[in-house]
This record gives C-alpha cells, structure tokens and sequence, in this order.
C-alpha cells in the first residue's frame, strides 16, 4: 500500500516519539522556520503571513469542533437539525424545552432565567398578567377539561386555559402601544405570559 505525504509524515513523528527524538526535532524546527521567517522580505513574506493565518484560523476552527465532541462542522450541523426538527413548534415551548436542556447540561443555572423577571417591578408584571387575560386579548376554553394546573411558588394552582388571539410579536406590540412609558423586550414580554394563556398555534396539534 503506497503511503500519501501525510501519511508518511505521521509515521516519522510516530518513530520519532518511540525513539525520544520529538521534542527535539521541534526545537530544532523552530529554530530553522524562525530563521527562515526572517529571511523573507516583500511579497514572499506577505503570502507566508497570510498562509500561516489561514493555517492557525483552520487549526483553531478543528479543535473548536474537537472539544464540541463532533469530528466535523457536517456532523455538528446535522445533529443541531435533527434536534431542532424534534423540538415543539409553538415558539413558547420551543423556548421553554431549550430553556430546561440548557439547564439540565449545566450550560444554563436556573437563576439566570428567574433574574429576567426579577428585574421588572412587580408592577409591570402584574400589568403584562392582566394584559394576557384580558378578553380582548385572549379567550377562556369553556370545556372542563380545558384546565391546566401550575406551580406558583411551590403551590399547585390549576386554571382554565385561555387562547392567545394574537401571535406573541403582535400582543408585545399592542402592550407597548397601550403603556408607552413602559421598556421591555420582547423575550420578557414572552417570558411572563402565565402558562395558562396558551398561543393559538399550539392548539392545531390537539
């Protein structure tokens, strides 16, 4: 079997280990790039710069992808589809299922989502409650099943679900427009809607 370049490379570096001779070899290849670096002058060194540039970006980009666990960008972006294709298609509990992993792999602490709504006075959080109960905005189920039952500070409540009758970008909009000296974002808007105002999309999987 013939060997390509790189391959033969390898196995030099692999007998040089074996015999003790790598770190040396190193040094002395160092020493001679070092003077061969300060031999160039004018364009030769300008393409050698822009060549050892490339070379640290794609050396930096593969052991980014090798500490993420994937062997190649390819394996990473068909994982993240395939994961994303499982995921709710109602934004809110895309958000909430994201939300929860993050937490679960310890890339997200629990208290980083509770300081969102402790920033806003209580208050404001009251005024976006109501805003998302108000008949105009959302309506109740009438059936007895329509319930939901929510943990309110360790406390089981359960509630009749309302249907949101706007999407979440149109109801954040109205809310702003009926309280201008009221800032918020958008994602907090979200994030205080109570869990019992459901948006209409999710309802067309029933």
């Amino acid at each position: 079997m013939v060997l390509t370049n790189a391959q033969k490379q390898k196995r030099y570096r692999e007998n040089l280990k074996v015999k003790g001779l790598h770190h040396e070899m190193k040094v002395k290849h160092t020493k001679r790039m070092k003077i061969y670096r300060q031999c160039l002058t004018g364009q030769a060194k300008q393409d050698y710069d822009k060549r050892h540039a490339e070379s640290q970006r794609t050396y930096r980009n593969k052991k980014k992808i090798s500490i993420n666990g994937y062997s190649t960008k390819q394996s990473l972006a068909k994982a993240i589809k395939k994961a994303t294709h499982t995921l709710p298609k109602d934004l809110g509990k895309k958000k909430e299922v994201v939300r929860v992993l993050a937490q679960t792999v310890g890339i997200l602490s629990r208290k980083d989502h509770q300081c969102i709504t402790r920033k806003l006075s209580s208050t404001t959080q009251n005024s976006i409650v109501s805003f998302y109960c108000r008949d105009d905005i959302s309506y109740q189920m009438p059936g007895k099943r329509d319930t939901i039952v929510v943990n309110d500070n360790g406390q089981k409540t359960t509630y009749q679900k309302r249907i949101l009758l706007y999407t979440i970008r149109e109801a954040y909009e109205l809310f702003l427009a009926e309280n201008p000296g009221i800032s918020l974002g958008r994602t907090v808007f979200a994030d205080v809607r109570p869990k019992y105002v459901v948006v209409k999309s999710s309802m067309a999987h029933r």
